[in-house]
């Protein structure tokens, strides 16, 4: 019998406070009316890219139409592609979009954790925070 080594490969994806912000308003603040929406043409894609040339996108996809007294906010979803660019399994439609997303090919496991860049401010006080830590100050 031969046995197979399960793989997990993991990739972290680093988005901007900018692109954030931008994420954010599409998938949580309802459009009053059809000029506010975010369409197809309008969904965002982030990209990583794993050491065995498959590479999982991260969406956030705009809708077909307005529709009054209806949701009209966008939805999120990941989607694995192989080596050779073929889709092989997504998520489901779903409204988050930071944190970790998980698709499985066989017995491979693929993990994209999605966060926010520091802006340098943010990094610098958190260096000095950790280096307090170590030393034992508050």
């Amino acid at each position: 019998m031969i046995r197979r080594t399960i793989m997990k490969y993991i990739e972290s994806l680093k988005i901007t406070q900018r692109e954030y912000r931008e994420v954010y308003k599409m998938l949580y603040c309802e459009p009053s009316n059809e000029d506010e929406c975010f369409f197809e043409n309008d969904s965002r894609l982030f990209t990583a890219k794993f050491t065995n040339g498959y590479f999982m996108d991260i969406k956030v996809c705009g809708i077909l139409g307005f529709e009054p007294n209806s949701s009209n906010t966008c939805w999120s979803e990941a989607v694995l592609f192989n080596k050779k660019g073929a889709e092989v399994v997504c998520t489901d439609a779903g409204d988050d979009f930071l944190g970790e997303w998980m698709l499985e090919d066989g017995d491979d496991m693929y993990v994209v954790t999605v966060e926010v860049e520091l802006t340098d401010e943010e990094e610098n006080t958190q260096s000095e925070k950790h280096r307090r830590s170590l030393l034992g100050g508050s």
